[in-house]
């Protein structure tokens, strides 16, 4: 399998969300919150990002949304609509909008979210014969 990797700092926000055919993996925080501490350091990590693959960054305020019954959206929530929407091949496009209606339609109009949501995806798309090229040779 054609693997790439990436590398990444984690500084504060909920952790990324990795998945992959199926296996979600949470890409935690590799230091203190920026502004925390006045001279931090982070950790450079890395993680693999084979074809198919979704990146999922994400703020609080999906986390926190609350329905008309004070409950909230929650991770557990996030990574099961990630999986519908991951497996169903949709564009990274697709499951930011997908995954932004699934909160909206949990919070429904009469309780309002108090806090901002973000959402940004990330997918890798599965090579195809006609985007693969044999690599420049030069003589």
């Amino acid at each position: 399998m054609n693997c790439y990797l990436f590398r990444y700092v984690g500084a504060g926000h909920p952790p990324a969300l990795l998945w992959c055919g199926g296996r979600n993996t949470l890409l935690e925080s590799t230091g203190f919150p920026v502004g925390l501490e006045p001279n931090s350091d982070w950790e450079m990590a890395e993680a693999a990002l084979p074809p198919g693959a979704v990146l999922l960054l994400y703020t609080d305020g999906v986390l926190d949304a609350p329905n008309p019954n004070g409950a909230l959206f929650g991770r557990g929530r996030l990574i099961r609509q990630l999986e519908i929407h991951a497996s169903a091949g949709k564009t990274a496009q697709e499951i930011v909008d997908a995954l932004t209606s699934d909160v909206q339609a949990w919070v429904t109009p009469e309780k309002q979210m108090s806090d901002d949501m973000l959402l940004v995806a990330v997918r890798r798309l599965n090579p195809t014969p006609s985007t693969i090229s044999a690599p420049a040779v030069r003589g």
